[in-house]
């Protein structure tokens, strides 16, 4: 098991509040306003032989009110709406208030440590790292990689790092311009052998990895039968398209494209 880099992520939850925050404000702005033909009236429901009779109440004291016909039901909806709009508002009202407080009082841990005097900083173990620091720890993770075939073409990066396909330097240069952190052919443990994913990604802003699997030849029926095969290894371990595991695919009619890499490191990656 890889030993836990940081203690405490950075919050993620900001945009999510901001959100919810927009979307109660409005809310409670269109209830509050919210039409009722006579404010003070409620709706009281009895029942009879199985079926539901309708009544307005309207004096303070009054227990019966006066019986709403079914040709006039859309009274009694408006009422029954208008008793849902004011037991709800104080609910959204104190969802809104907690939601405020905590935007105000929320601690920036992940910057606390860059405003200490350099000296002290190096002695100090922070809870949460900065972006950089924790790509940096990421990174230096020590692994090997399969080895290469002695009789293979040398691909590299600009960066000198060796891989096996134009398509993987196209994939590890996108990645370096978008200040992905990645390790090429990190070893995953799968449950009876050890898998190479091309690469292994990291979500700077979620601590999320990904692997990333890319498939240069499915046109070919046995390489796309062993790309499969691997698909549902990974299935099986807990790799899922779209949630840890990020697929790519080529033929020779439909290569792949640095816009297509582009997306998907977009969509999981930043």
């Amino acid at each position: 098991m890889q030993k836990k880099i940081e203690e405490l992520p950075p919050e993620q939850y900001t945009n999510a509040l901001l959100i919810r925050k927009s979307q109660l404000e409005q809310l409670i702005k269109e209830k509050t306003k919210a039409p009722t033909t006579t404010p003070n009236a409620r709706l009281r429901i009895s029942t009879n032989k199985g079926t539901f009779q309708y009544y307005k109440v309207t004096a303070p004291g009054e227990k019966l009110g006066t019986y709403i016909p079914k040709k006039s039901l859309s009274e009694a909806i408006e009422l029954a709406q208008a008793d849902y709009n004011r037991k709800l508002l104080p609910l959204l009202r104190l969802e809104l208030e907690h939601i405020n407080n905590l935007l105000e009082n929320q601690s920036n841990a992940t910057h606390l440590q860059t405003t200490f005097h350099p000296g002290r900083k190096k002695l100090v173990t922070p809870v949460t790292l900065t972006n950089e620091d924790y790509a940096a720890a990421w990174i230096s993770v020590e692994y090997k990689h399969k080895p290469f075939d002695p009789a293979a073409s040398v691909l590299q990066t600009s960066t000198g790092q060796r891989v096996r396909s134009k398509s993987e330097v196209m994939i590890a240069e996108t990645l370096t311009r978008l200040g992905i952190p990645f390790r090429y052919e990190f070893p995953v443990r799968l449950k009876t052998y050890t898998a190479h994913p091309d690469f292994f990604c990291l979500n700077l802003k979620t601590r999320k990895e990904f692997l990333w699997e890319h498939f240069g030849m499915m046109d070919d029926p046995e390489y796309a039968q062993n790309a499969i095969t691997k698909l549902h290894d990974y299935q099986k371990c807990g790799y899922f398209s779209g949630k840890n595991l990020i697929i790519s695919a080529e033929t020779r009619e439909t290569p792949l494209s640095t816009r297509q890499i582009e997306q998907l490191a977009g969509e999981y990656l930043l």
